[in-house]
């Protein structure tokens, strides 16, 4: 494949997951999950419908996995395969401290989403 449209399919990918990922977290996070809970045992309804038929949470790991692994394929082309001299570089340390974090927050958002998934089933 041409590399001009592999950058371009890696960009659209990061950027949509990216973007769907990050706002369906925050969304939860800040309205749905504080507003279930003001319902109290009515919210349960709800939670198993996005859970368990809806399922919200794979939605959200594989849009984080896609968004991590677009993100490394996209810096290891930028670096010319995880060359030292260009991940040293301004934009090297900052798209790599950006990567460092979206792997962190995958990892804490699965290993949260996981365990509350399964409790809820």
């Amino acid at each position: 494949m041409d590399s001009a449209v592999t950058v371009f399919l890696l960009r659209l990918i990061h950027i949509l997951f990216g973007v769907f990922w990050v706002g369906a977290v925050i969304f939860v996070s800040a309205f749905l999950l504080p507003s279930l809970r003001a319902v109290g045992p009515a919210g349960g309804a709800v939670m198993e419908q996005l859970a368990q038929v809806r399922k919200m949470p794979i939605f959200l790991m594989s849009s984080a996995i896609l968004t991590v692994l677009s993100g490394i394929g996209l810096y290891w082309r930028d670096s010319d395969g995880f060359s030292g001299a260009w991940m040293h570089s301004g934009p090297g340390m900052v798209f790599g401290a950006g990567g460092v974090l979206g792997i962190l927050a995958a990892a804490v958002g699965m290993a949260l989403t996981s365990p509350a998934g399964q409790r809820m089933g």
